[in-house]
């Protein structure tokens, strides 16, 4: 069921009666119709000035249709009437209608007709963003009634106007047609500059009697379309669905499509049954599909698949829809109960999902979905209804209305502006009139359209659900060593394809959804993805290119070192050492943390043992490694130790001397140099000397705590002859006279 955002009265701004809606991206609405009959109270803050009879108004409305934008107001010294309206992207809002004023404001420097032409004529006016200044204004008219219907845009900003003219000579004396003006009142199709600086073409649509074009809209290659109501049998048709006026005494609905250029019809063709048939409105979707809607009298007015296939009551309303080459219906039916209907206001999205709002008089029109159920008891209900091109059936008809009378006139739609979004609705916004008391409206209802009553005013119906939208294409590809040239793709469009085509560049397709495709060469290639779904098509190219693989790789073999050191044993230097280059690294340090880097530090919480692991990674696979290591506390403090040694060398061999480390304080390392150009690393070495001398003897000691030297002088001697042991003897000498005495 659709839900109603918002619905306000405009009485409250001095809108008597909407004719015509837009909505810009910001999802802002616009509309435009008459004011009430001067002297009228004029909305607070508003632009103009009130003049004579009935102006014309534009309001602009914020998103939650809680508050007026602007409010501007323009007319002369007669009566005037908003029609038409549309907004470019940049915020400026176009307006067309009649006027019969002599003094309706136009740019005297820049308006292509400065003065009226006589009765009726059409106008053409752009406002500023801010809608405080007329940027451009202009009537459109000669001698006789002229009025502008309905406008649109097209994607260069320029601007297309429907209408009626009685005028032979419409839009200027002298301006150069195509075409021949036909008979008492012809439609005409208008194009102008955006900027209101000239009129590119305009051209009569109509035969001998009267016609009108009430509806115009132009499609992405700058083509027109026009609906209304013929009178005549000779009217222009051209590659016709419908060659002949159904009832000769009766009017048809007509639809018409013009060249970009306005030189020529594409086709153009009556719709109708015998009776009475008028198109009121036209909307084109990004296929090239036209959708009318209108209202019909006849009982055999051409349907095709209908939901509703027979009149209903004395007045029905109708929604058509052509194929995109106007060669053929594609859709039709009535919309209608036991008593009167007109469809006024036709919008279509890209997918060509349709909104349609008119009025209605019956109490059983068939209702589907609806936000309102039933009839409201007053003259007149408007109502709205949703079409999608994918089913016969609406997806919801619903009344909107109150006690009194209500018409729906106009209508436009926000699409939704994101894809796979939450939050974000197709909205319809509606207006038109209601004098009814109980007109469905916003609660709390807004301060600034107070008072409420007879007027226009809007309503805005969003989507509970969202119809489908035209596909987006996008892809990916996957081609990777050893075998290149088997790629595989996959399909990333959004908004649900149904159908794809695939254009691998090398004269070979597929319509898979994930195809996988083998390339017979190396190179480049422009790859092709077309998606469809009901809405329509999106094409995408992108380029591939092939390339032999670069020799093997490798893969690592995954190593490591570390250091930690008190004072600090808790904080870790790692370095990688991996061999064959690895590219990635993941070190797991066995206490739950990780880290990506090569080489880095990592402090751990507590003591302990801990398996680190490092794996490593290249485009030839990955290693990993294990590596367990214990953090103890460190030891008590060390004191740096006091060098000091003995030596010993004696005889025979002096040469040969032994050396013993006396150092205080534990060293741990030991450091000898023995002033001969030899060194030695044990702690009490023996060392033997080449020739005898003086040596500088140095020892440097260490500990955890630091380092010491000392250094001693040491001189080797060449050893003195031996000595023999003494072998004893000896004599004596005793003689007389004393010989007691005696000599050894």
């Amino acid at each position: 069921d659709p839900v109603m955002k918002y619905g306000i009265y405009l009485r409250g701004i001095g809108l008597a009666y909407g004719r015509a809606i837009a909505v810009d991206d910001a999802k802002n609405t616009y509309v435009t119709g008459e004011s009430f009959p001067a002297p009228y109270e004029m909305a607070e803050n508003s632009y103009g000035i009130s003049g004579d009879g009935t102006d014309v108004v534009v309001a602009k409305i914020n998103a939650d249709g809680t508050a007026p934008v602007y409010v501007t107001y323009f007319g002369g010294s007669g009566d005037e009437l908003g029609k038409g309206i549309v907004v470019d992207p940049t915020g400026h809002a176009y307006v067309t209608g009649q006027t019969d004023s002599p003094d309706f404001p136009v740019d005297l420097m820049f308006a292509l007709q400065e003065s009226p032409g006589g009765g009726n004529d059409a106008f053409a006016v752009k406002l500023t963003p801010d809608g405080s200044e007329l940027v451009f204004s202009t009537y459109l008219g000669t001698t006789k009634d002229d009025s502008g219907n309905a406008i649109t845009l097209d994607n260069a900003g320029d601007l297309y106007l429907t209408g009626s003219t009685w005028s032979p000579n419409f839009p200027a004396v002298g301006f150069p047609h195509n075409s021949t003006f036909g008979g008492t009142q012809d439609a005409f199709i208008l194009k102008m500059k955006g900027d209101g600086s000239g009129i590119i073409f305009s051209e009569f649509i109509g035969g001998s009697l009267i016609e009108a074009g009430n509806g115009v809209a132009v499609d992405s290659d700058g083509n027109s379309y026009v609906t209304g109501i013929t009178y005549s049998t000779n009217f222009p048709v051209r590659n016709a669905v419908q060659a002949s006026l159904a009832g000769d005494l009766w009017t048809d609905a007509f639809v018409t499509k013009v060249s970009p250029a306005g030189d020529s019809l594409i086709f153009s063709t009556y719709l109708g049954g015998p009776l009475s048939d008028t198109g009121n409105a036209i909307a084109v979707d990004s296929q090239g599909r036209a959708h009318v809607t209108g209202s019909t009298i006849s009982g055999v007015f051409p349907t095709k698949q209908p939901f509703q296939a027979y009149i209903g009551g004395c007045h029905d309303a109708f929604y058509t829809r052509y194929s995109p080459d106007g060669s053929s219906l594609e859709y039709s039916t009535y919309i209608g109960g036991v008593n009167n209907e007109e469809g006024n206001g036709i919008a279509v999205d890209a997918c060509g999902t349709t909104y349609i709002t008119g009025f209605t008089q019956s109490y059983d029109l068939p209702v589907i979905n609806p936000v309102q159920q039933y009839f409201s008891g007053g003259i007149d209900d408007a109502f709205v209804a949703k079409f999608v091109p994918w089913d016969t059936t609406p997806e919801y008809i619903t009344f909107l209305g109150g006690n009194g009378k209500d018409v729906g006139a106009g209508i436009a739609i926000s699409p939704r502006a994101c894809v796979d979004c939450a939050g974000e609705k197709t909205c319809a916004h509606v207006t038109g009139y209601t004098d009814s008391t109980d007109f469905p409206s916003s609660d709390p209802y807004p301060a600034l359209f107070e008072p409420r009553g007879q007027g226009g005013f809007i309503v805005a119906l969003c989507d509970e659900h969202e119809s489908p939208a035209p596909p987006i294409a996008n892809f990916t590809y996957l081609s990777e060593c050893p075998n290149p040239l088997y790629v595989e793709f996959t399909d990333t469009s959004l908004n649900n394809p149904t159908q794809w085509f695939w254009n691998f560049g090398d004269g070979t397709t597929s319509p898979l959804q994930h195809p996988i495709h083998t390339y017979a060469a190396y190179g480049d290639y422009n790859v092709t993805l077309t998606v469809s779904n009901i809405c329509g098509s999106f094409t995408i190219t992108r380029n591939l290119n092939i390339t032999e693989c670069p020799p093997p790789v490798n893969p690592p073999i995954a190593n490591f070192t570390y250091h930690f050191e008190c004072p600090n044993p808790l904080y870790v230097e790692f370095t990688d050492t991996t061999l064959n280059n690895p590219t990635q690294w993941f070190w797991s340090f066995g206490d739950g943390a990780t880290s990506t880097l090569q080489n880095l530090n990592h402090t751990y919480s507590a003591y302990g043992g801990y398996n680190v692991t490092l794996t490593a990674s290249n485009e030839g696979g990955s290693n990993s490694t294990t590596r367990i290591f214990c953090i103890n506390e460190c030891p008590p403090p060390v004191d740096p130790p006091v060098a000091n040694f003995t030596y010993l060398s004696e005889c025979p061999t002096p040469l040969y001397v032994q050396f013993t480390d006396t150092s205080l304080n534990n060293p741990t390392q030991w450091f000898w140099n023995f002033g001969d150009g030899t060194t030695s690393t044990f702690q009490n070495p023996n060392h033997t000397y080449s020739a005898y001398g003086g040596y500088n003897v140095t020892l440097t000691v260490s500990n955890s705590a630091g380092t010491n030297a000392t250094t001693q002088i040491i001189c080797l001697y060449v050893c003195p002859p031996p000595v023999y042991p003494p072998v004893a003897n000896f004599t004596y000498l005793s003689e007389c006279p004393t010989p007691l005495y005696v000599q050894f």
